[in-house]
C-alpha cells in the first residue's frame, strides 16, 4: 500500500496541476483521495514547502493526512480537508505500520510538476496514532529536495 502526498499536482482521478492531493493506492489502483487548493500552482521561485504527515489507526480503518503545512503560495494548509479515511474492508483486511521506517516517506516524496518552483521540500514530522492509543512521532525536519 502506498500513502502519498502529491504537491503542486494531482493524478487521481485524472492529472491536474496545482494544489495538494493525498491518496491511498495499491499498485496503480487509487481507492481514496482528497484534493485541496486544486489549480493553485506554486508561484514563487525556490519556495519552501513544510508539512507533517499523520497516520491514525482505528479499529475499523485508518486516516492519513497532512497537518501544519505551509508555503509562500498556499499559506498554511492541512487538517480535515487534507485527510482521507480508509476502511479496512476497502483494502481486504487490515493495515499495519509495524515495519514502517520514516526514510520511506522521505524516499517517496518529491515534486513532479514544476519542481523548479520548489527550493526546499521539508518533511517536518510523521505522527502515528495506533488503535491502542499509543502515539509515535518521528521528528525529521529534513529536506527532500
Amino acid at each position: 500500500m502506498l500513502l502519498q502526498v502529491d504537491l503542486n499536482y494531482g493524478t487521481s482521478p485524472s492529472f491536474s496541476t496545482g494544489g495538494i492531493q493525498v491518496r491511498a493506492c495499491i499498485e496503480d489502483d487509487c481507492f481514496q483521495q482528497a484534493r485541496v487548493l486544486d489549480g493553485i500552482r506554486l508561484e514563487h521561485a525556490s519556495e519552501t514547502v513544510d508539512w507533517t504527515q499523520v497516520v491514525q489507526l482505528t479499529e475499523n480503518g485508518f486516516s492519513f493526512g497532512i497537518v501544519n503545512g505551509s508555503s509562500d503560495t498556499w499559506g498554511n494548509f492541512g487538517g480535515t480537508s487534507t485527510a482521507i479515511y480508509v476502511k479496512y474492508s476497502a483494502i481486504g483486511g487490515s493495515f499495519s505500520l509495524d515495519s514502517y521506517e520514516p526514510q520511506a516517506s522521505l524516499d517517496n516524496s518529491g515534486v513532479t510538476y514544476a519542481n523548479n518552483r520548489v527550493g526546499h521540500l521539508r518533511l517536518k514530522k510523521i505522527r502515528v496514532h495506533l488503535a491502542n492509543g499509543q502515539i509515535s512521532e518521528y521528528t525529521l525536519n529534513r529536506d527532500v529536495l
